[in-house]
């Protein structure tokens, strides 16, 4: 029933480097995965915290711009938020009480 030219039997040295490859990458695939969820956690509470930091002061600088509707003072104060050395927004947006776009910059 065996065929002749393959080898049916494997050394046991052969079965562990088999075994120890296929756990090695299974515990890399695992390490990794484990990995970019933390950063992505990790990402993600920084971009909240700093969020939490600059709502406050945002919210001051507009007030008096959107109770006049100062729509150019706002797209002025956005423009240089964006432009600010410590500023790592791409995008920020000002919604109206409708919901919507009061007004905005950077790339959406």
């Amino acid at each position: 029933m065996l065929q002749k030219g393959i080898p049916f039997h494997k050394s046991l040295r052969t079965k562990l480097v088999i075994v120890s490859i296929i756990v090695e990458i299974t515990m890399l695939g695992i390490l990794l995965s484990n990995s970019m969820r933390l950063l992505n956690q990790t990402l993600e509470e920084q971009t909240q915290a700093k969020l939490s930091a600059i709502s406050p002061l945002l919210d001051s600088a507009l007030s008096a711009r959107l109770f006049e509707r100062d729509h150019a003072g706002i797209s002025e104060i956005l423009s240089k938020l964006m432009q600010s050395q410590y500023s790592s927004f791409q995008y920020i947006v000002v919604y109206d009480g409708r919901g919507g776009i009061y007004a905005q910059s950077g790339k959406n």
